[in-house]
């Protein structure tokens, strides 16, 4: 979410003074271990707070991690980055992280330098819903897997969303986009709009990877509400 044209006048110091920072530790079953550090920015208009489903779609990447090695990842909305964090400490060779919001870009760079990972693995981008560009088309190639956490957060943007990913697999036939959902209403659907835009979906059980648990990352933000992990491809 963008802040208001009051907040975005606010000196970068007094946005940083916001920064409040948080540890995940994930664990997979055969001993492996990947502790992050990230910062949050505790103001309502900012998307940079760690949602419940980045902690979910983290839990799969650690789960996954051998397939995550030597990859190159797209995060779409990445908010405080958590997800792809996680992917460069389980070997991804590259992530490109994008969000609307510059502010989140910056903070999710200093996040990553904080994990001492190689600035040469990583790279932050604007990207906005929706808005396909030459740019969009020339920038966004070579990816094995896209992800985006919590980004079915409102009706306004399903169509934005689905459009993007629809043209970002065009650009990278290889990849598949792997998101993680907060069911909120269950009148909310993008089926419809998967089968127009020629994709398909495939729903993950959280059993499957250990996203079921209530405590994830070492972390009490799950809670009990109810989550979807998807695979979306070309149909």
């Amino acid at each position: 979410m963008l802040a208001g044209k009051a907040d975005e006048l606010k000196p970068q110091k007094e946005l940083k003074s916001l920064k409040i920072p948080r540890k995940f530790v994930f664990r997979n079953g055969d001993g492996f271990t990947a502790e992050l550090h990230v910062n949050e920015i505790m103001h309502p208009d900012f998307g940079m707070y760690t949602w419940p489903c980045s902690v979910i779609l983290s839990q799969y990447i650690i789960h996954n991690r051998r397939d995550f090695s030597g990859k190159r990842v797209l995060e779409l909305g990445a908010g405080t980055g958590l997800s792809g964090l996680v992917a460069l400490k389980c070997g991804a060779q590259a992530v490109t992280f994008t969000d609307r919001d510059s502010v989140a870009l910056e903070n999710v760079e200093s996040s990553a330098k904080e994990n001492c990972l190689e600035e040469s693995s990583f790279t932050v981008k604007t990207l906005n819903w929706g808005v396909i560009s030459p740019g969009l088309l020339r920038d966004f190639e070579g990816f094995d897997f896209i992800l985006g956490a919590d980004c079915f957060f409102d009706q306004t943007v399903f169509l934005k969303l689905i459009v993007t990913v629809a043209y970002l697999l065009v650009q990278n036939p290889s990849a598949v986009f792997i998101t993680s959902y907060q069911v909120r209403s269950a009148d909310w659907q993008i089926v419809d709009l998967l089968t127009h835009w020629k994709l398909k979906c495939e729903a993950i059980p959280l059993t499957d990877f250990g996203g079921d648990k209530e405590s994830l990352g070492e972390t009490d933000i799950i809670g009990t509400q109810q989550f979807q992990l998807l695979i979306i491809s070309p149909a």
